[in-house]
């Protein structure tokens, strides 16, 4: 051994302790990296599938502006299949998986779900949803109904000086 420092195979141990550290350092970086491009990737295949069902649904409800309750009980249930779908987008979005899926209701869902309450068909049929709170969709889904409340309130023009305002 040499009196007057570290012998090679001590320098060799650090040069091999240091790669090591580099190399964990790199593998931690590179699986930071993966899981953000893997949690986007289910973002977007969450959300592509759940317009595709959107699409499909769309398709069945008719006439949209037609205030007469529907007859035709398949459109009843395209109409009513449409209000468990936005709730699907807002309780997956909010509840089921908030930290990967929250700014989906904030930045896309919830407008989409205040354009669909302004068709008079589908404003009827969550009314008639929500009017059984004893059994079905009016009772599970009170928080939900909270918040297209609470939107719908949100979203309203603010009454201007002179309108009437009915109680």
């Amino acid at each position: 051994m040499d009196d007057n420092g570290a012998t090679w195979t001590d320098i060799a141990g650090f040069a091999t302790a240091l790669a090591s550290l580099l190399i964990a350092l790199i593998a931690v970086i590179l699986a930071i990296r993966t899981d953000r491009r893997s949690r986007e990737v289910l973002k977007i295949q969450t959300y592509l599938s759940l317009r595709s069902r959107f699409i499909e649904l769309l398709q069945k409800l008719g006439e949209l502006e037609d205030t007469r309750p529907a007859d035709d009980p398949e459109l009843r249930l395209a109409r009513v299949a449409y209000w468990h779908h936005s709730w699907d987008e807002w309780y997956l979005s909010e509840r089921l998986s908030r930290a990967e899926f929250g700014g989906m209701w904030d930045g896309f869902f919830s407008k989409a779900m205040l354009a669909g309450l302004r068709h008079s068909a589908l404003r009827q049929t969550l009314d008639d949803l929500r009017a059984s709170d004893q059994a079905g969709f009016g009772s599970w889904a009170q928080e939900f109904i909270a918040e297209v409340e609470r939107l719908e309130k949100a979203s309203s023009p603010p009454a201007k000086e002179g309108d009437q305002v009915s109680g």
